[in-house]
C-alpha cells in the first residue's frame, strides 16, 4: 500500500515538473 501510494505521488510530482517546463518553454516562446 505505501510503496503504490509513493509511487502515484512521484507520478504526480514528475507529471507537475512536465507541466512547468512546458508552461516556461512557452512563456520563452
Amino acid at each position: 500500500m505505501v510503496s503504490q501510494k509513493n509511487e502515484g505521488l512521484s507520478l504526480m510530482f514528475m507529471f507537475g515538473m512536465f507541466i512547468i517546463d512546458l508552461l516556461n518553454y512557452l512563456k520563452k516562446k
